[in-house]
């Protein structure tokens, strides 16, 4: 964005450059060079030092190779950054505690046990860091205008994706939490897209180390490492990968599938997986769903860039004549409150996963799992013969507002076009007697049931 503003700025764009002269207030001269690249990135670092604010808050579990890339990144950008120590706030809180109760929590991996026991102070070590970020967090954005010398506040922007509230991988009320989060309902698989793109269209290469680093908390002791990384990683302890969480996302939210449909959905898409091994992560994904749930009824505003955001407390509705889905698909408006031991639906994924074989190519080798992105292209497909399939619905062109929708001439009607993400297929605008497809019908009831039916 503040590439974009120097831009116009330099090309003499006169709204654009009153905006940035009285939010910034630099020299009207550093605004009038002439419009070369060199000239938009100087100009850019200083727009971005004058309202970007970052600050890399960590303590000692965090890794020297996360605080370099924070350090990296803010100088590419010219954002005014600071690095801040969480630990004095974070151990204050647990010395209140141990002040109180006379015990003291200790992480797992201190002491070499995991009981239940062990792993809620685990838990709760982690937590008090996370939500000492966010009290921090306001607390910088009231008081760096007065130490700049300027007036006003700060917003704070949250830093959690759509796959980490979907899973429920955040602490409520910690980084997550915030004015707005730009990234809240992006997936990580297209993050990473975005970080590629920045970094070679605006020569950001810190975002590549950024990239390719392992995803991680850092909020326990670190281990001993090789490449200096932090041994505690993201995808490790949830237990699922990233793009799995994508396909996880698509098949809950848009296709509305519990566990035994979204089980029925995998065996037909995941060769790469063997059945019980599918059944483990559909049960896995369910159970912290369903305990985790809760947090989205305080996700931070979001961008909407993604089908299968679990935000529920947006819900926006949204009047659509060509598609009456818009209504209700944009946002989830689930229960928050589940049996988490979805006993009955997880004996009937066991069923499944002993009955089913997998299936593997015979040139040799189970092919990789497909992805978010080419399970939706074909989930339909899969669960629906072709013979059954409705012919695509027809769009007519309406000759003015107002007055109804008519077919002009031989070319007035046309098949219905598709969405223009390349994610998610083009919904059907058909009469509302029209049955859906087998496949989503059954997720489809189970949802309408469950909505239906207090639990």
């Amino acid at each position: 964005m503040c590439r974009l503003a120097a831009r116009y700025t330099l090309h003499g764009v006169e709204e654009v450059k009153r905006d940035v002269e009285r939010i910034t207030k630099l020299d009207p001269a550093e605004m009038s060079k002439p419009p070369t690249v060199e000239n938009e990135v100087a100009l850019s670092k200083k727009i971005a030092n004058a309202v970007f604010h970052t600050c890399y808050m960590g303590s000692d579990n965090s890794s020297a190779a996360t605080n370099h890339r924070s350090k990296a990144l803010a100088e590419d950008i010219g954002a005014y950054h600071l690095t801040i120590r969480i630990d004095d706030v974070a151990s204050a809180v647990v010395a209140s505690f141990t002040e109180v109760t006379g015990n003291t929590p200790v992480f797992m991996n201190g002491n070499g046990s995991s009981s239940a026991t062990d792993k809620a102070q685990d838990l709760a070590l982690q937590n008090v860091q996370a939500r000492s970020r966010m009290v921090l967090a306001y607390f910088y954005a009231q008081l760096l205008p007065w130490q700049r010398k300027r007036s006003g506040f700060l917003l704070v922007l949250g830093s959690g994706n759509v796959d980490e509230a979907l899973r429920g991988y955040l602490t409520k009320y910690d980084c997550s939490s915030a004015d707005l989060n730009p990234i809240g309902a992006i997936s990580k698989v297209d993050l990473k897209r975005m970080l590629y793109w920045a970094a070679n269209h605006y020569g950001y290469k810190t975002l590549l180390e950024i990239v390719s680093a392992p995803p991680t908390a850092e909020l326990r002791p670190m281990e001993k490492s090789e490449n200096g990384e932090h041994s505690q990683t993201d995808e490790a302890d949830m237990g699922m990968t990233y793009d799995e969480l994508g396909v996880f996302g698509v098949l809950r939210k848009i296709h509305r599938c519990g566990p035994v449909s979204m089980m029925k959905a995998l065996v037909r898409q995941w060769h790469h997986l063997s059945p019980a091994s599918i059944a483990e992560k559909v049960k896995r994904f369910f159970v912290y769903y369903g305990i985790n749930r809760h947090k989205s009824c305080t996700l931070t505003p979001a961008y909407h860039a993604e089908q299968y955001s679990p935000d529920d407390n947006s819900a926006q509705h949204r009047a659509s004549s060509n598609d009456s889905r818009d209504a209700y698909e944009r946002f989830d408006l689930r229960q928050f409150l589940y049996n988490v031991k979805w006993d009955w639906q997880f004996a009937k994924v066991d069923e499944i996963a002993a009955g089913t074989k997998q299936e593997c190519p015979p040139d040799g080798g189970c092919k990789r799992g497909k992805g978010a992105d080419e399970l939706t292209r074909e989930f339909e497909d899969e669960l629906e013969p072709p013979s059954k399939k409705q012919p695509p619905p027809r769009r007519c062109v309406t000759t003015r507002p107002g007055l109804p929708a008519a077919c002009q001439g031989a070319g007035g009607c046309a098949p219905a076009l598709p969405r223009l993400s390349p994610t998610f297929p083009a919904k059907s605008s058909a009469s509302p007697g029209t049955r859906p497809p087998a496949g989503l019908a059954r997720c489809r009831s189970r949802h309408a049931a469950s909505a239906a039916t207090p639990r």
